[in-house]
């Protein structure tokens, strides 16, 4: 049987595994991004940023690749390019 020291210790322990893990999560989701075009998800490092929806909407569209962005730019800004 446990001490009430030991159980104090292993709540705290719990207690710190479930912060970090609920802080990683987040931290994890936050440095990830979506293709707006074909759905791939990677860290948004990586990808390219539509400045046409940033400066008319105020909101970041994210791009992974050229053919992506030069169908992006066809589909939603045609008269731009």
């Amino acid at each position: 049987m446990l001490t009430t020291s030991q159980l104090a210790a292993l709540r705290e322990e719990i207690e710190q595994e479930t912060r970090w893990r609920d802080f990683s999560r987040h931290y994890i989701a936050y440095s990830l991004e979506c293709c707006e075009v074909c759905g791939l998800v990677k860290s948004f490092e990586g990808f390219l940023v539509c400045k046409v929806c940033r400066a008319n909407r105020g909101q970041d569209v994210y791009l992974c690749g050229t053919g992506c962005a030069r169908k992006h730019l066809d589909q939603e800004h045609p008269h731009y390019y």
